[in-house]
Formats: C-alpha cells, structure tokens, sequence
C-alpha cells in the first residue's frame, strides 16, 4: 500500500471512530444511560459546557437531576 493510500485508510478510520462516539453519547444522553455515556471519555477527562466545567461523572449527574421523570 502506498503511503497516500495508507493515510486515507486513516482518516477514514479516524472520522467513523468520532462517528462513534458522536452516536455512543446521544444514546447514553436519550437513553439517560449514565455508564454509556461516561464511556464516550477519556479516564482524566473534563467536561467544559461553558457555565458548567467539571469531571464527565459530575457532568451527568447535574444533568440527570434537572431532567423530568420518564423523559
């Protein structure tokens, strides 16, 4: 494989893996699957929504409070 190709391969590679986790994180988000959700981080990650920056764990937990029951 020539060294253009093998790069493509890698980027194609890349995006689908961000694709992933895109999707990983609106599901554990819709499905408010907490454990599903904190797997789309990094272990040391920090999670900055502007007003809100805190560890990931503490992210979901603030924002599962303020969600209605059943939704």
């Amino acid at each position: 494989m020539n060294i253009r190709l093998e790069e493509m391969v890698r980027e194609l590679h890349d995006k689908e893996a961000i694709r992933t986790v895109i999707a990983t994180y609106s599901r554990g988000i819709d499905r408010r699957d907490r454990e599903l959700l904190l797997s789309c981080y990094h272990p040391d990650a920090v999670d900055d929504h502007g007003l809100f920056v805190a560890q990931p764990e503490k992210f979901y937990d603030s924002w599962s409070e303020g969600q209605p029951a059943g939704v």
